[in-house]
């Protein structure tokens, strides 16, 4: 193996930030429709290898 790709996580985790701060801030979204994005992006996040 010559060389491994490390991915840039600091961009990684400040998109899903920002994902998270919109659906937070978005009042035409259901309430329980927030909660299940904000785990999915959250679930993403944490299987970022």
């Amino acid at each position: 193996m010559d060389h491994i790709y490390i991915p840039d996580r600091s961009s990684t985790w400040k998109t899903i930030r920002a994902g998270y701060e919109i659906i937070n801030m978005s009042s035409n979204i259901d309430e329980s429709l927030k909660k299940d994005l904000k785990v999915i992006l959250f679930a993403k996040g944490a299987l970022i290898p």
